[in-house]
This record gives structure tokens, C-alpha cells and sequence, in this order.
């Protein structure tokens, strides 16, 4: 027996907190590259897909190759608790 189609739905807006949150993280990787460039490295890659996820910034300085991942917080308080 066939499987009836579902019917399709339009796409809608995302959220507002999901955009906003969106846009923190894409700060957040901004503000990381730039750190990363003032000490002295090379930008690779940003948001780097792999089959496994996704790599925010890949970084090299002479011969050291580095993955970084980056999590925004609100706060240096809330990145401090453990």
C-alpha cells in the first residue's frame, strides 16, 4: 500500500530568539577571529562543514594548526561558572 504525500508547508520566519541568537554567535566567531589575527595567526576557514559538524574557526601560526571552537555567553560571569 502507498504512503500518501504529505502536503507541503510553507516555509515561516525563524523565531526572533533563534535569530538573535544567530547573530551572537556570529559576533562571537567576529570577535574570536580578530583576537586570533592580533596574536598572530592565519584564518584558515570559518564555519567549516564537515560530515561530523561544523568548525567555527580553523587557525594556523607558524607550524601549529587550531581548531576553535566558540560559545558565546552573555556575560564573563556566565562563562566562569562551573
Amino acid at each position: 500500500m502507498a504512503r500518501r504525500a504529505q502536503p507541503l508547508r510553507p516555509p515561516s520566519a525563524p523565531r526572533p530568539e533563534r535569530v538573535a541568537a544567530f547573530k551572537l554567535g556570529l559576533s562571537a566567531e567576529s570577535r574570536a577571529a580578530m583576537f586570533l589575527i592580533a596574536k598572530g595567526y592565519r584564518i584558515l576557514a570559518r564555519r567549516f562543514k564537515t560530515p561530523f559538524g561544523e568548525i567555527d574557526i580553523v587557525a594556523r601560526r607558524r607550524r601549529a594548526l587550531v581548531f576553535v571552537e566558540v560559545k558565546a555567553r552573555q556575560s564573563p560571569d556566565e562563562a566562569a561558572k562551573p
